[in-house]
């Protein structure tokens, strides 16, 4: 039998320092997930997976205009940013509304528990975003999850996440036409259109 070579998984602090040094790229187009780097994918289903699809762009560009929704409630919509979640775990959501301002994260990355909601837009990474981002999010106890779904043109909204079980509770599906809350605190419910975030 041959003897495998032992992999050592990066920490959020190497992955850090390796930025700092220039070994990786500050705008590459990775993300540390379970201590490895992954490429992120934002192409569609049979395109160039090095590529960005148009409809990404343009959900995730929609994604990011909830910021101006969300202002007046003393939070931000960060969009593509790193999010630490643990030792070993910073991916950067398509999308995540952030407790606080932006200026409360001048020398700071965000955290879980900054993080009221993860969304993510899927095409060809959709089976992905269902399994190990869900375990993420819902692991790192991330209120809520919104999959922005292009292959099946609708949204996927997980509430209730069980750390245990790295899945959520619960699962709604919008369909184009519809709308779905997201609950931010008291008094704050984000109401948004599927049409708003499907191209």
């Amino acid at each position: 039998m041959q003897a495998r070579a032992a992999i050592v998984p990066l920490t959020v602090d190497q992955y850090h320092e390796m930025i700092r040094q220039g070994i990786i790229a500050e705008n590459a187009q990775v993300e540390l997930v379970d201590g490895f780097l992954v490429l992120k994918d934002r192409s569609k289903r049979g395109g160039d997976p090095m590529g960005i699809s148009p409809e990404h762009r343009w959900a995730v560009e929609k994604l990011r205009r909830l910021d101006t929704r969300v202002q007046g409630w003393n939070m931000h919509v960060a969009s593509q940013q790193p999010v630490t979640l643990a030792s070993m775990h910073e991916p950067e959501p398509d999308a995540s509304i952030i407790n606080g301002p932006l200026d409360d994260f001048r020398s700071r990355t965000p955290t879980a528990r900054d993080v009221l909601c993860a969304c993510e837009v899927a095409d060809r990474s959709l089976d992905y975003d269902r399994t190990t981002k869900q375990r993420l999010y819902a692991t790192a106890g991330i209120g809520q999850y919104v999959i922005v779904n292009l292959v099946d043109r609708m949204i996927e909204l997980y509430t209730d996440p069980v750390a245990t079980t790295g899945r959520y509770a619960r699962q709604q599906t919008i369909a184009p036409g519809k709308s779905f809350d997201i609950d931010l605190g008291p008094g704050r419910v984000l109401t948004v259109g599927a049409d708003d975030l499907l191209p």
